[in-house]
């Protein structure tokens, strides 16, 4: 889900070469996150707003105490 919001983002304003762009792609591949489709790096802020909502969902629920769920049913 973080790929997703990085690649709504676009590519940051400071990266415009192919080796800027390769070196963004291996700083994020460091920590984890696989960005290997440029084609899909566009700004697109309906994408962007709905990939961040999808991951805050994902932090609540994960957080969420849900032990207590079928006693108040």
């Amino acid at each position: 889900m973080i790929a997703l919001k990085i690649y709504a983002s676009g590519w940051p304003s400071n990266v415009s070469t192919d080796e800027e762009k390769e070196k963004f792609v291996d700083d994020y591949r460091k920590q984890g996150i696989i960005l290997d489709n440029w084609d899909l790096f566009q700004e697109s802020p309906g994408r962007r707003l709905l990939s961040k909502l999808l991951i805050y969902s994902l932090i609540w629920t994960m957080f969420h105490d849900t032990s207590n769920i079928m006693e108040n049913v």
